[in-house]
């Protein structure tokens, strides 16, 4: 098992995470705002997400200085975004369809397959395309593929400097100031980078076999909650996060956005509260073996179906329970988000094995085929090798 496992854990934890501040915003809100509410804006958790990545997206390739690897994550990025997104529209797309025929227009597919393809590359909030449905969370990855973008321009650069330790820091923290300044979402990605140069270095691991350190990542932990997170438990996150909101050039990291939500603003103490959560994780042994448990683990494999089908999930939840919302006592609140979670697993399982791993050896095959040589032959034999592992196989 890899050492980094926990990883996979933390990003399962993010995307369980969004769905209770999700699943308890829209069918449980009185017990939501009375017990749950963290993390008001769901900023953190999606903050979480993109530190998270720019931690992962460049890690081994910088510390082996292989630029092919680079290219190749590069290459692979784009299928590995929106291939899943199409899938999940297409479902959705499906749903409307048979259980409201009357007021869902008829799309044609192609623009099933492009407009979700556009949404990434384009940086686009919302879908304007009428008829043409989307989960809420997929405004992110929009944000993660520019993000993925700067990683790898950055890691390229990295690359380039080998063992020479100052440059590599000099273009890590100048592209992370720049980024902060202009109040760009890139920042979080970057401060990622940051972790992983530390735990190439070996600081990382260091740090954790210091026991007194278990002290700071405590005080961390409490600067997260009471300093950072937009809770009714703390007056402080809010004049915080203006006062160095302040500091940023293009206030709140707007991007060009013409509509712009709260959840869409990049937010400085938002980044500082992931960047420490994850600081906290990498040097703190007894979470990393929590968070490589198998519960964990799971959910880490499944963590991108179900962050982006947890809003569909919660909308058709919502059409079966809106008589009901607001009128269940805590334990019947509880016995229905254990079978909920159930279902949401099940579906997200599902899901990964039909949309996400094909997703993923459709976008290395085409790695493969750009980065070698080829015929006609072997590409329709990539093609047919595809289709029998992902389905005729299962």
């Amino acid at each position: 098992m890899s050492k980094l496992i926990y990883l996979e854990g933390i990003r399962g934890l993010a995307a369980l995470w969004v769905f209770f501040n999700h699943y308890g915003k829209h069918l449980f809100p009185v017990f939501y705002n009375t017990y749950l509410i963290f993390d008001r804006d769901v900023a953190l958790s999606v903050a979480v997400f993109f530190v998270l990545s720019g931690r992962v997206l460049t890690m081994s390739a910088t510390k082996k200085k292989n630029f092919k690897s680079i290219v190749g994550s590069l290459i692979r990025r784009p299928f590995r975004l929106t291939l899943p997104l199409i899938g999940i529209t297409f479902i959705d797309y499906w749903f409307r369809s048979y259980y409201k025929p009357r007021i869902t227009p008829h799309v044609p597919i192609w623009k099933l397959i492009m407009i979700p393809a556009n949404f990434v590359v384009n940086r686009s909030d919302v879908f304007n395309t009428p008829g043409v449905p989307i989960t809420g969370n997929a405004w992110t990855l929009s944000i993660e593929f520019y993000g993925s973008l700067v990683c790898y321009m950055i890691g390229l650069i990295l690359v380039l400097f080998n063992n020479n330790s100052k440059p590599r820091w000099i273009v890590l923290l100048a592209s992370l100031s720049y980024n902060f300044f202009f109040g760009s979402w890139n920042d979080h990605f970057i401060a990622g980078m940051v972790l992983a140069e530390l735990s190439n270095a070996g600081i990382l691991q260091k740090l954790a076999k210091i026991k007194l350190f278990l002290l700071f990542n405590i005080v961390s932990g409490l600067l997260i909650f009471y300093a950072f997170s937009v809770t009714p438990y703390s007056d402080y996150a809010l004049p915080i996060r203006n006062y160095f909101t302040s500091f940023q050039m293009k206030q709140n990291g707007q991007l060009g956005r013409q509509h712009e939500m709260i959840f869409y603003r990049e937010s400085p103490t938002d980044l500082m509260a992931a960047f420490l959560m994850l600081f906290m994780f990498e040097t703190t042994p007894i979470l990393q073996r929590f968070l490589s448990l198998p519960p964990f683990i799971f959910l880490g494999r499944v963590s991108f179906m179900m962050y982006l089908m947890n809003d569909i999930f919660i909308h058709y939840l919502s059409h079966y329970a809106e008589y009901y919302i607001g009128k269940q006592t805590n334990s019947e609140i509880f016995l229905v988000t254990v079978v909920n979670l159930c279902f949401l697993f099940v579906i997200s399982e599902i899901l990964t094995i039909v949309i996400d791993t094909p997703s993923v050896d459709f976008s290395r095959w085409i790695e493969k085929v750009v980065l070698s040589d080829w015929t006609l032959k072997d590409l329709i034999g990539g093609i047919a090798q595809i289709c029998y592992y992902n389905f005729c196989s299962v």
